[in-house]
């Protein structure tokens, strides 16, 4: 057996080679296969995750709790409203308890074109305080009430530095008007508090908002 295997390696050097790759053969394959599947799993690993797509209503902030707010920027209650809301939802975000949403009540002729570039803002933003100052001034061109055509609207948005992204709103208005109509929405300012499915609450005056609003801030964050 010994004679054998010397005579082997010493037939030359295309003998040895054929000698290590036989001994060796069952080991690389394995080598390889390992190599194979630590290449994919790496890949599949390094692929970020799949966005999620976006709402087709956009709401602000995370928590148990849901707060609908409906404006109209031409409804002179909402305008005075507006800048005292703004602070209690700010403190609801720093508190982190809630998700705001936005939904303009077309009571005036023109609140759907202004409520359009609202969307378009969120569109452009996905920021508290971006949509906040896109709202601010709205109410402040409603306010003024000269801008009435959808370019000088824009031309007037641009002016005062909010960026917006115009994008098919097919699909986002029938969620609206759903929401309206779930909730019963005639009149503005008013905002809907879901605490639970079975405890929705609805404040239909700028004094009930703020009760309500105050009363969610002093309710805890439920332990998940």
């Amino acid at each position: 057996m010994l004679n054998r295997e010397a005579g082997k390696l010493r037939s030359g050097p295309t003998s040895i080679q054929e000698y290590l790759l036989g001994r060796a053969s069952v080991p690389v394959v394995i080598f390889v296969i390992y190599s194979f599947f630590l290449i994919l799993i790496s890949v599949s690993c390094s692929k970020p995750p799949h966005d999620s797509p976006k709402p087709l209503v956009p709401s602000y902030g995370e928590g148990p709790y849901d707060v609908i707010i409906f404006t109209d920027y031409f409804c002179p209650p909402c305008q005075a409203f507006e800048p005292e809301m703004n602070l209690l939802l700010n403190k609801l975000m720093e508190k982190g308890n809630a998700k705001i949403t936005f939904v303009d009540a077309p009571v005036n002729k023109l609140t759907s074109m202004y409520g359009k570039y609202l969307l378009y803002a969120a569109n452009a933003s996905s920021d508290f305080g971006d949509i906040q100052h896109a709202r601010k001034v709205l109410f402040s061109i409603a306010e003024t009430n000269v801008v009435s055509t959808e370019e000088s609207l824009a031309s007037e948005l641009k002016r005062q530095g909010v960026a917006f992204k115009p994008y098919d709103l097919s699909k986002v208005y029938p969620v609206l008007n759903e929401i309206m109509k779930t909730h019963d929405i005639r009149s503005t300012p008013a905002c809907v508090v879901k605490y639970s499915n079975a405890d929705i609450r609805k404040y239909m005056s700028e004094g009930e908002i703020e009760r309500g609003l105050s009363l969610l801030l002093s309710s805890p964050t439920p332990v998940k």
